[in-house]
């Protein structure tokens, strides 16, 4: 397991040093962050067009350390969220788990365009499982299975504040997938096991590497008075496939209702060539399960309470 630690430590080292600073540069330092709680709950009692019982609770937390100089341009941002679900007398289920570590490091090479350093980390908490219509469930996702380390040099683009385009020709990504149980299924695309008979002779890859071209668009700010619009693309694609590209797309609009009260629509897409997905589908007029790259996506309407710092 030298090969985690070592990845870890590298991120860590680079991201937090963000948040380090001697006592002539702690004013160049803006720090900041966000907690938002969100929660819904519904009650039936003899209520004859019918209804389920269900509480559901998501909360998350935002925090960024920025730097900015005349001559550099340093960002550590990160995000975070967890939600659950429980339905009558079920047990609670997540519905949303998710984080991600962001630090971008740029020098100044004219007035909107600095030459940048890339370095993110995006995975989940807890286990994930996916459940069958008659209540078995499999487990699909652990913490850092999968895990996307991603590393890249280009340029970024910055015309105004609150946006950033950025592309790069030389990026590395690295799927991590440190639950040996989807290690050896081949999850997330790393290679599966090697086995005979049912016996495994050889575990599953825990990592797997692609280098190619990396592209991200971010923007961060105000479409109408009280209402906030965050949103992120990142694109990928190997040298060997240009052609294929993976996509990774969040957008979080934020309604201000008052100083503490906040209403939010959050949104997700990935396209990741190497998730195979497995949905029935007609083949030569037959029924059956194809597995495949597909469109993953997510929406989440939320009313709770916001604390900003």
């Amino acid at each position: 397991m030298r090969k985690p630690t070592v990845l870890l430590t590298i991120v860590l080292l680079f991201c937090l040093k963000a948040f380090s600073q001697d006592v002539d540069s702690t004013r160049k330092w803006t720090l900041g962050g966000t907690n938002t709680f969100q929660f819904s709950q519904a009650s039936f009692s003899n209520w004859a067009a019918g209804g389920q019982n269900s509480l559901t609770f998501i909360t998350a937390f935002k925090a960024f350390a920025k730097r900015n100089t005349p001559k550099n341009d340093w960002e550590t941002i990160f995000d975070a969220a967890f939600g659950t679900q429980r339905l009558e007398d079920n047990d609670y289920r997540k519905t949303e788990d998710r984080f991600e570590l962001n630090s971008k490091y740029g020098i100044k090479a004219s007035d909107k365009l600095y030459a940048t350093f890339l370095m993110s980390l995006r995975s989940q908490f807890l286990v994930g499982y996916k459940f069958a219509a008659d209540g078995s469930s499999t487990k699909v996702s652990n913490f850092l299975a999968p895990g996307y380390l991603t590393a890249s040099f280009g340029l970024d683009y910055k015309p105004y504040q609150g946006l950033s385009l950025y592309i790069s020709p030389f990026g590395s990504r690295t799927t991590m997938v440190f639950d040996q149980d989807l290690a050896d299924q081949g999850a997330y695309g790393v290679k599966p096991a090697d086995t005979a008979n049912g016996q495994i002779l050889k575990h599953g890859s825990n990592i797997f590497q692609q280098v190619g071209l990396n592209a991200s668009f971010r923007y961060d700010g105000k479409l109408f008075e009280n209402v906030k619009l965050t949103t992120k693309l990142d694109l990928f694609s190997t040298y060997e496939n240009l052609n294929a590209m993976d996509v990774y797309w969040e957008a979080l609009f934020d309604c201000k209702i008052n100083r503490f009260l906040t209403a939010n629509l959050s949104t997700g897409l990935i396209y990741d060539q190497k998730v195979m997905i497995k949905k029935p589908e007609y083949v030569n007029g037959v029924l059956t399960d194809v597995s495949r790259p597909r469109v993953q996506f997510k929406e989440i309407i939320s009313l709770g309470v916001k604390f900003s710092y």
